[in-house]
């Protein structure tokens, strides 16, 4: 036997010795399976992803659109949609409807006359998020029938329609609408809030009655023809935080009874356009404040105005 191995014998058998390597036996468990027949340990696919795939089985075609929802449920994409000829791409003619754009794309055609990516005719109840709509025909989402809906978090650009149109008592949040006939169009008792709504040919943002209008950036609409904006069709609406920039009316109140606050506009034709009979915060002309680089810690205002609610042309 080699030196080296036999050093090594002797080592271990030293350590045995004096107790510094413990030996202990190995516990496995029992060979024999419990009695009963062999069931799955997995989730079921049900509880795995319980929502509903958008697809030729689950959604099948109609002869209006590529994909018809018909009952209550939540819905995803799992694939980008291409609009077929003169169809719509998702029908919904359910209430208590989710749909999921789960990131992708409804991509429309140019040459079906009328056809939107997501077309709604549900009585009430739907909301549809996540994704992105372009190039179809009519709108990009079309829920103008239908009440108490949301929208959120979706891309709506070039289409021949509006970009996203709601009924009476819907959300629209945090959504972009770009190179559409108008935007966004809402009707009574609706929210548009943190939403981007630029280069439409029309309105960038369009609501009639009771609807709170907040938080959104509208640039270069009217892009094509006469346009605003925002504009409000209706009565008590209060317009709140808002930047219209560039078009040729920055905020259009065209009835009574409104609220206007803490808004600001530049570069329209006409920065603010309001009928009597209106409530609104002073307005302050800064579009020539000339003032004074600042460089250091401190400076004075240059707003012009000390309220709180003061909207501002600059």
């Amino acid at each position: 036997m080699p030196r080296s191995s036999s050093l090594r014998i002797l080592a271990l058998a030293s350590l045995v010795a004096t107790g510094a390597i413990v030996v202990t036996h190995a516990l496995a468990g029992p060979l024999n399976p419990p009695a009963g027949p062999v069931a799955p340990t997995a989730k079921p696919l049900a509880e795995v992803e319980p929502r509903i795939a958008i697809n030729e089985i689950n959604t099948p075609p109609g002869d209006t659109a590529t994909f018809v929802i018909n009952r209550p449920g939540s819905y995803y994409l799992a694939t980008n949609i291409v609009a077929a000829p003169g169809k719509h791409g998702i029908l919904v003619v359910s209430g208590g409807v989710t749909v999921d754009l789960n990131g992708f794309d409804l991509v429309g055609n140019p040459d079906s006359a009328g056809s939107n990516g997501i077309f709604v005719l549900a009585s009430a109840f739907v909301r549809i998020h996540n994704g992105s709509i372009r190039g179809w025909s009519g709108s990009g989402i079309d829920v103008g029938v239908t009440r108490g809906s949301v929208i959120s978090d979706v891309r709506s650009t070039d289409n021949t329609g509006y970009g996203i149109r709601g009924g009476t008592n819907t959300v629209i949040r945090d959504c972009v609408t770009i190179n559409n006939s108008s935007g966004i169009r809402v009707e009574q008792g609706s929210t548009v809030d943190r939403c981007v709504s630029s280069e439409n040919a029309v309105n960038g943002i369009e609501a009639t009655n009771a609807c709170i209008i907040s938080n959104n950036n509208c640039n270069l609409n009217g892009k094509i023809g006469d346009g605003a904006g925002i504009i409000i069709l209706g009565t008590d609406s209060r317009v709140e935080s808002n930047n219209c920039i560039r078009a040729d009316r920055g905020i259009d109140i065209a009835a009574a009874g409104n609220i206007i606050i803490k808004n600001t506009c530049s570069g329209n034709t006409l920065n603010w356009s309001i009928v009597a009979n209106n409530i609104f915060g002073p307005i302050i002309d800064r579009t020539a404040p000339g003032t004074t680089a600042v460089s250091g810690n401190a400076a004075a205002s240059t707003l012009g105005s000390t309220d709180a609610n003061a909207n501002f042309s600059f």
